[in-house]
């Protein structure tokens, strides 16, 4: 399929047997939006039982939280613009992450 870069589809629960394979198959399974971003950043995944963390160039932790719904929102309104690194951890592993710019 041409032109679906960056594109979300729904995949139903149970498409894939974990993680590994979906990431096998081209599928993320969190994405971080706005990027870039002012005030909030906010996580989509379905994933349950996991947390996002965020973290900044210099390694220090800056946010963690479970993830309880669908989206979860950060306020970043007290952090510096610059680049930070997130993270979504489940079963003791990440299991995705990316860099999100503040401006």
């Amino acid at each position: 399929m041409t032109g679906t870069t960056g594109a979300i589809f729904k995949v139903p629960k149970g498409a894939f047997d974990d993680i590994e394979e979906a990431h096998g198959a081209g599928f993320v399974v969190a994405v971080a939006y706005p990027n870039p971003g002012k005030d909030v950043l906010n996580i989509r995944t379905g994933l349950q039982d996991a947390r996002v963390e965020v973290y900044d160039v210099n390694g220090r932790l800056m946010h963690r939280q479970d993830i309880t719904e669908n989206v979860t929102a950060i306020n970043t309104t007290d952090w510096s613009e610059g680049s930070y690194v997130w993270k979504v951890m489940a079963d003791g592993k990440e299991v995705e992450s990316g860099k999100w710019i503040k401006e």
